[in-house]
């Protein structure tokens, strides 16, 4: 009678309890958010992504997700894909590093190296569209190559025939696409568009905040022409690689306490000629990037002007104003790519993130593999910054000016009240984390 028990209670108890496992989806989302709200949005990301081609009838479609993924949103993107005519659709569910929590150790273990199994690539090679929910960036980290006219192209995609689909973190979670279905994707490029030309034409940046960074650096027609050879001419928020100018001129003081992944001690470095001079501070990163800005020192990597691993890559301001752009709620639980969600919150508008490293959007992969060196590529953000372009402000305080322009707000009016589309909806000071 007791191994009858003992075996019914192995059926019946739930198999975390058994394991020691975390729950699938550590932290709560509305259940007032239903899967009809979140599909439509699911499916114009899957038609019209903006960095590559949208999806079409007859696809095999990989979807890849990890225990921070919303099973919702999972869902979400299976019945899209069903409903633009998909040939099949799979899923794969990864645990996702459970073992990992400190930021720092998620840039140095997870974040510079290519953190998707190899089998699981080997599986996606065999579908038309790969869609990682689980975080994945591929632009800085893996392969890239060029052809003329076409720009930057992720060579595992290119190789294997499979469109790589690039769902940025942002747009991940329930609360996010319940958002994004109401928020015209008219406007959210006009807004880019907006930012990409005040960049595109400017000579002169600085950047301040109250905690004192205070960065000056310029831009000139040789990085431009560099970065469209490399990259076209593909609008993004992302300035052109600064190291690619004959002469990178970045210098001042830029003071962190913010990696993608999480909360670090305060960073500051000093910076010159377009690199990372100094570090003072900043925990184990700290520690990090003084080691191995030594241990590297002598190296040079492809498209820099110097040897060494201390460049400043770009300077980033997100353009997003979207309600549900908020950085999420925190789990001891979450798989690292859940991390990198509560945090990675750059694309929204005001926030400011600069690169150090020597990545440059995955163009020396090769290099690194075939020298068994590693990347080097950390983001630090700012949520307070002010920023003007050749005198003009275009972050005042972490607000992007942008959003009052009458050529921004009359699209808006358009498709609502503009006041409630380009109201900013976060400010650091509504999280502690952030304060």
């Amino acid at each position: 009678m007791k191994l009858v028990t003992s075996l019914l209670l192995f059926f019946f108890l739930p198999l975390a309890s058994l394991a020691g496992e975390p729950p699938m989806y550590p932290y709560p989302a509305p259940d007032s958010i239903k899967l009809e709200d979140i599909v439509p949005a699911a499916m114009d990301n899957l038609e019209k992504p903006g960095y590559v081609p949208g999806m079409k009838a007859g696809e095999k479609v990989l979807i890849v997700t990890d225990r921070s993924v919303d099973p919702l949103v999972k869902e979400a993107f299976y019945v899209a894909a069903w409903r633009l005519g998909a040939k099949q659709v799979d899923t794969i569910e990864l645990q996702g590093h459970l073992e990992l929590t400190d930021p720092a150790d998620i840039v140095f273990k997870i974040f510079e190296t290519n953190w998707f199994p190899q089998w699981l690539w080997d599986a996606a090679a065999g579908y038309d569209r790969m869609i990682p929910l689980a975080y994945f960036n591929p632009v800085n980290l893996m392969e890239a190559t060029s052809e003329p006219g076409k720009g930057w192209i992720n060579k595992w995609a290119h190789d294997t025939d499979t469109i790589y689909h690039i769902l940025w973190a942002t747009h991940q979670q329930r609360e996010r696409l319940l958002a994004a279905k109401d928020y015209p994707s008219e406007l959210t490029w006009a807004v880019i568009r907006k930012g990409y030309d005040t960049m595109r034409k400017g000579k002169k940046f600085h950047l301040t905040d109250p905690n004192g960074t205070d960065v000056s650096w310029s831009l000139d027609e040789t990085a431009w022409k560099r970065y469209n050879e490399l990259w076209g001419n593909i609008v993004n928020n992302h300035s052109p690689r600064l190291h690619l100018s004959d002469h990178p001129d970045i210098k001042g003081t830029f003071i962190s306490d913010h990696l993608h992944a999480g909360r670090i001690p305060r960073i500051e470095m000093t910076l010159d000629g377009g690199k990372v001079i100094k570090v003072k501070g900043g925990g184990k990163m700290g520690a990090w990037m003084r080691d191995y800005f030594k241990k590297y020192k002598d190296v040079q990597y492809p498209h820099f002007p110097g040897p060494g691993v201390n460049w400043v890559e770009y300077a980033v301001w997100g353009f997003y104003p979207a309600p549900g752009f908020t950085p999420l709620a925190e789990s001891a639980d979450m798989a690292w790519s859940g991390k990198m969600w509560a945090n990675n919150i750059d694309l929204k508008a005001g926030i400011v993130h600069l690169a150090m490293g020597t990545a440059v959007g995955g163009f020396t992969a090769k290099f690194t593999k075939e020298n068994n060196i590693p990347f080097h590529h950390k983001d630090f953000v700012l949520f307070r910054p002010t920023l003007t372009v050749d005198g003009e402000v275009i972050i005042d305080g972490g607000h992007l000016t942008a959003l009052d322009d009458p050529e921004i707000r009359a699209i808006a009016a358009k498709y609502g009240d503009p006041d409630k589309l380009l109201k900013q909806t976060w400010h650091p000071d509504q999280d502690p984390r952030f304060r």
